[in-house]
């Protein structure tokens, strides 16, 4: 059951579509796992997202991260790998 919405899944079927949400990220303009239900809009809890998959979280919020870093016009990654900020 997503807490989002309240709409109930097969737990493999959601993991394989959060699985493949997370892989297309990369190349997409933002991470945005939403209910498979095509009426509803509601956006997957990153606590589901955490709990259903074997996806390594921390990775995860990273490409949600970038994700968002790219449609922000006005920022950009700092180019020195070092750089914690």
């Amino acid at each position: 059951c997503l807490q989002g919405c309240g709409h109930v899944y097969c737990r493999q079927c959601l993991v394989s579509y959060i699985e493949t949400k997370y892989d297309t990220t990369l190349n997409t303009k933002a991470l945005k796992v939403t209910c498979l239900v095509d009426s509803c809009n509601s956006l997957c809890l990153l606590r589901d997202l955490k709990a259903l998959t074997d996806v390594n979280f921390y990775k995860l919020a990273k490409a949600s991260f970038q994700a968002f870093i790219r449609e922000q016009k006005d920022l950009v990654d700092c180019l020195d790998p070092e750089c914690r900020q």
